[in-house]
C-alpha cells in the first residue's frame, strides 16, 4: 500500500474517535499504519495536535489522548516529550 493510502486510511481510523479510553484492538490498526509509516509527517502531526489539547478543548478526546501517547511511544517521536511529562502529574496533588 502506498504511504497516501496510508495516511488516507489513518485519517479514517482516527477520524471519529469513540468515548473514553482505546480498546487495543481499536487502535491497533493504526498502530500498524504508524508502524508501517515509520517516522511520517503526518502522524506525527496528529499526534502532537491531539497532545496539545487540555481537557477545556471542546475538541477534546480521551480517545484521541490515550491514542496519541501510545503512538508516541511507539514512534519513539522526541518533540512529544513536552506534552507527555506534564502526564505523569496530577496538578491537584
Amino acid at each position: 500500500m502506498t504511504p497516501e493510502k496510508l495516511r488516507a486510511l489513518f485519517d479514517r481510523c482516527v477520524q471519529h474517535p469513540l468515548r473514553g479510553y482505546p480498546l487495543d484492538a481499536e487502535v491497533e490498526p493504526v498502530w500498524q499504519i504508524a508502524k508501517a509509516l515509520g517516522h511520517d509527517e503526518h502522524i506525527a502531526s496528529w499526534v502532537l495536535d491531539r497532545l496539545a489539547r487540555t481537557i477545556d478543548d471542546p475538541e477534546y478526546s480521551e480517545w484521541c489522548e490515550a491514542t496519541a501517547v501510545q503512538l508516541a511511544g511507539i514512534l519513539r517521536l522526541d518533540p512529544a516529550t513536552e506534552y507527555l511529562v506534564p502526564l505523569l502529574y496530577d496538578k491537584d496533588e
